[in-house]
């Protein structure tokens, strides 16, 4: 995807997020970083951003969200290092983006973007998504990407906290690997015997089938998202590729990657 800007000011400010990124990572004397894993944490948190993010807001416009999400509100979970809440910030019309992430060392970078170069209506929150400290009703849109597999159950909790601060005729959307894929399958089959319980929370999508151990393998597929989503009270809960936009029939659910949107 070709991504043109008037004033693509995210490209102005992606080199001093790459530094801010890059002294976060090699501050810690206690362990070693290195330069492999520098190079990938730099490509995906800061230069994969543009297109991952239009992707997204492409998504979102097929949905029926337009405008580039002026005057909205955006939640963007697990946001990591914060490239894609800043390039929301930047190159949207959204009014607002909070940034949540349970972990302070990758929001400090964020902080620091935002203090340089005043970006006032870029804000950070650290929190678990089990309980997120925001006021209810007084979010307009959500976005998870690629954040489920990284939280433990339960998570159909976490769907019903989205949902609490989401406005009335709010939106999520959420992207993730999809565990039903053939080749992820089978690349996690020898570890399925020991983290069954918790896989099955993402696969079906109903949280009993979890009980106390979700283990290693914590990816969910795209069925279990649209049954977390629907059960959480989501309405017009809608599964898209990444490639063909809206994914319908069988196939839909061997997807390798999905998104999977809703309203309040």
């Amino acid at each position: 995807m070709t991504v043109n800007h008037q004033n693509n000011r995210y490209a102005e400010l992606a080199s001093s997020l790459a530094n801010h990124l890059k002294g976060c990572l090699t501050k810690d004397g206690t362990k070693s970083v290195s330069s492999i894993a520098l190079a990938r944490a730099e490509y995906y948190s800061v230069y994969t951003v543009p297109w991952r993010t239009e992707t997204v807001l492409d998504i979102l416009c097929s949905y029926g969200l337009q405008d580039r999400l002026k005057d909205l509100t955006v939640l963007d979970t697990g946001c990591g290092f914060g490239g894609m809440a800043l390039y929301l910030g930047l190159e949207t019309s959204a009014s607002k983006v909070i940034a949540l992430d349970v972990k302070e060392r990758r929001l400090r970078v964020l902080e620091g973007i935002i203090h340089e170069f005043e970006l006032h209506h870029i804000s950070v929150l650290q929190a678990d998504m089990h309980a997120i400290p925001i006021e209810s009703k007084s979010v307009d849109l959500v976005i998870a990407y690629e954040t489920m597999g990284y939280t433990s159950p339960p998570r159909d909790a976490i769907f019903r906290e989205l949902y609490r601060v989401l406005s009335p005729d709010g939106f999520i959307i959420l992207k993730e690997e999809n565990l039903l894929f053939p080749l992820f399958a089978l690349s996690r089959l020898p570890r399925l015997s020991s983290v069954f319980r918790g896989a099955a929370t993402g696969v079906l999508g109903k949280e009993s089938f979890a009980a106390q151990g979700w283990g290693k393998l914590n990816l969910i597929s795209s069925f279990g998202s649209k049954v977390l989503l629907k059960d959480a009270g989501f309405k017009d809960v809608q599964l898209y590729s990444t490639t063909t936009r809206e994914a319908k029939g069988l196939l839909r659910f061997l997807l390798p990657s999905f998104f999977v949107l809703g309203r309040k």
